[in-house]
């Protein structure tokens, strides 16, 4: 249980930040935690509506790895996917290795977002303001 409160609290962290979307990767960093442990508890996350899980198409071109298109879905025809960066160019032939293309990456929902900065200003509020002593020795 202590290693999905792990998790948890640096989604709340994240959450405050201002930043549009994060990767599983950046938890397992912070948190020590294998990324599967990760993944799975990002997961159930959005099953709970904290978060938000898009699937990014990545080029596999040779030094490219530039994003393509942003789904909903992990589904995908790639009959019309191009690369306009490197030239890569997708065919139908691809369709068994594009799941090697697609990435997750997460966001947190907006009302679950607003929810932790109102309770952050809340919290914020209560604290009494500390005079003297900088540090609790």
């Amino acid at each position: 249980m202590a290693l999905v409160w792990k998790i948890d609290e640096v989604v709340n962290e994240i959450a405050l930040w201002p930043v549009k979307k994060f990767y599983p990767t950046l938890i397992a960093k912070r948190t020590g935690l294998p990324i599967d442990t990760v993944f799975t508890r990002l997961l159930e996350l959005t099953k709970d509506h904290k978060l938000c899980v898009k699937w990014e198409l990545r080029c596999p071109g040779d030094n490219c790895a530039r994003t393509l298109l942003v789904l909903d879905e992990k589904a995908v025809k790639l009959r019309d996917v191009f690369c306009q960066y490197c030239g890569h160019d997708f065919c139908e032939g691809d369709d068994g290795d594009v799941y090697d293309y697609i990435y997750p990456a997460f966001e947190v929902c907006k009302d679950y977002k607003e929810y932790l900065r109102q309770l952050d200003l809340q919290t914020k509020k209560k604290q009494p303001p500390m005079k003297g002593k900088k540090h609790l020795n």
